[in-house]
């Protein structure tokens, strides 16, 4: 593959411009390009679900979250879906994931990734949950 201009077309619908440089591609290449509007995602904190409880000298959240998406298109698609946990940098907070609704989670970096194909019209959902374990002393504010 040779490094230049590249134009991105979806739908036959003009996008805008990019650039490819050849010498930082290894064996795939991967453009995010555009919003598919045929694709709809929603997410929801599931607040009859959120608790929060004083514990000793400790606060423990427990969050939760579902996603829906529904495919809107006319064939059937390939899904990646990713959302990210928290991750502690403290010794002294801890963070438990609950339910993944089977998501590959990267401890590392807190993101669950779930893969899966949806029909054409079909629509999945994914719950997800995890409680955290802090000192009263800090404070969590969940998003």
């Amino acid at each position: 593959m040779l490094s230049g201009d590249l134009n991105i077309f979806y739908d036959n619908t003009y996008l805008g411009k990019s650039k490819i440089l050849a010498e930082q591609i290894i064996d795939t290449l991967e453009l995010s390009v555009a919003r598919d509007r045929d694709i709809q995602v929603k997410r929801e904190s599931k607040k009859e679900l959120n608790d929060k409880r004083f514990v000793g000298s400790n606060v423990k959240e427990s969050l939760a979250y579902e996603i829906t998406v529904k495919n809107n298109k006319r064939t059937k698609i390939s899904m990646v879906l990713n959302d990210q946990v928290p991750v502690s940098e403290y010794k002294s907070v801890f963070v438990e994931l609950n339910e993944t609704a089977d998501a590959e989670h990267d401890e590392k970096t807190g993101v669950l990734t779930w893969k899966f194909d949806l029909e054409p019209g079909e629509t999945k959902i994914v719950k997800y949950d995890f409680s955290i374990k802090y000192p009263k002393a800090l404070s969590y504010r969940a998003n």
